[in-house]
């Protein structure tokens, strides 16, 4: 496979964490600070 193609899927799983993270933080900030803290 050629790099571009390699590379797409990784960019769709980092945008999937960090939208997961975007919501933590827009729902509830103490758990997104423990997340960003506690790990």
């Amino acid at each position: 496979m050629r790099p571009e193609e390699e590379i797409w899927p990784v960019v769709l799983i980092a945008g999937s964490i960090v939208a997961v993270l975007m919501i933590l933080a827009f729902s509830d900030p103490g758990t997104f600070v423990c997340v960003g803290v506690c790990e």
